[in-house]
């Protein structure tokens, strides 16, 4: 933009020099794309030693899902974890189809460096192999004194996040490396994630997510039952699941041989 003028004349026959002016536009208005980092849940589907003769093993669990859950498999994001898997190309290729197919979002891929090729041609990524967390867990125990180092370096939690306001519909807390601390209610519709512990001193009636990073011994406490889908280490228990004995009470959850179970104080 561009403005011009000249001052006042002094006398008819002098003339002040011309001022120019030159205005910046500045835009105030917000940019129409922006990077952000997040985190989102996502479930993971670990197939152990499945090859493309064992489908049926692999329908009978998303039906059972689909009975439990309907709502929850509808759109959600899936990560495969192949384990000592056989699965050719087009198996692979059929796994994501049937989850598809179920309604969910399979998007990812973890497996050994050597199936890494497998994700491209799907549309997938790929997120590099299983945790240490879960291959330690499978193989035997190791006494050298690097591993214990790294063992004892990796179990060392931060103090507990704590949150003193209500958790709204559609807000999501996650407690990296530490326990969880809710003073208030957890809203349907919320998600609150912790590699540790989980507490909420006040009505639990979103999703609650414990132990996230491996640990099986993480817990869920709450005042009053009325949780959506609680989940420690992977295994997990939707709402149609719980029994009515349980609900409004104060509980705890607690993982046992990789069933959950919820105990009323």
């Amino acid at each position: 933009m561009f403005f011009s003028g000249k001052t006042a004349k002094k006398a008819q026959t002098s003339q002040e020099p011309t001022v120019s002016l030159h205005a910046v536009n500045v835009s105030t208005a917000p940019p129409k794309v922006k990077i952000k980092g997040g985190m989102t849940s996502a479930a993971y589907l670990r197939l152990q030693r499945l090859s493309d003769e064992d489908m049926a093993h692999l329908d009978a669990a998303l039906e059972e899902l689909a009975q439990h859950a309907q709502a929850l498999i509808q759109g959600m994001p899936v990560v495969i974890e192949l384990e000592q898997s056989d699965l050719s190309p087009a198996g692979l290729q059929d796994v994501v189809n049937r989850l598809r197919q179920a309604g969910a979002n399979p998007f990812a891929l973890r497996a050994p460096e050597s199936q890494a090729a497998l994700a491209q041609p799907l549309g997938i990524s790929y997120l590099g192999e299983l945790s240490r967390e879960h291959l330690r867990r499978q193989s035997p125990a190791t006494t050298s004194e690097a591993t214990r180092s790294e063992q004892s370096a990796e179990s060392e939690f931060k103090d507990a996040l704590i949150i003193t306001t209500p958790i709204r519909s559609g807000q999501q807390v996650y407690a990296r490396d530490r326990d969880l601390i809710v003073i208030g209610n957890v809203s349907r519709g919320a998600e609150i994630l912790a590699d540790g512990n989980i507490h909420v001193y006040g009505a639990l009636r979103g999703r609650a997510m414990a132990g996230l990073k491996g640990n099986d011994q993480a817990r869920i406490f709450c005042t009053t039952m009325d949780a959506e889908l609680l989940l420690i280490n992977g295994d997990y228990l939707t709402q149609d699941s719980v029994s009515e004995a349980v609900l409004h009470k104060p509980c705890q959850v607690v993982k046992d041989d990789q069933t959950i179970q919820i105990l009323v104080f």
